[in-house]
């Protein structure tokens, strides 16, 4: 989707859809690797976290384009997409460092970017 093209708002709750459903793949990739990982171990896990990065990669390109006419939903669209760009650049620093087997680093993008899918979970989930 090209910047700035206007989605109606059933577009927009299918973005916001994938952007969730993204994150709580990451989280279940997150949390499938094993403690005191191995470099060896991490490099086995970078296809995993390369798709989870793409996935999340390409729901914050299309939540980033999309505006809308409804100013509530653009509100919490603006809210949303810099939550799910987070995600998505914390993941691709996850594949990356574990494709490195470079667990240090590997460990801090997994904090990134699970403190991103909590926050994505937070910011849709229903309101107190």
């Amino acid at each position: 989707m090209a910047p700035g093209t206007v989605v109606t708002p059933a577009h927009y709750l299918a973005l916001v859809r994938e952007a969730v459903a993204a994150a709580r793949a990451a989280d279940i990739r997150l949390a499938a690797l094993p403690g005191g990982l191995t470099s060896a171990q991490a490099k086995a896990a970078a296809p995993g976290l390369t798709a989870a990065a793409d996935r999340a990669e390409r729901a914050a390109q299309q939540l980033s384009a999309a505006r809308l006419d409804d100013q509530r939903l653009e509100t919490q669209r603006k809210t949303l997409a810099p939550l799910d760009v987070a995600l998505a650049g914390a993941l691709r620093a996850a594949a990356d460092a574990a494709r490195a087997g470079d667990v240090s680093a590997l460990a801090a993008a997994v904090g990134r970017a699970s403190s991103s899918a909590a926050a994505i979970r937070a910011a849709t989930g229903p309101s107190s």
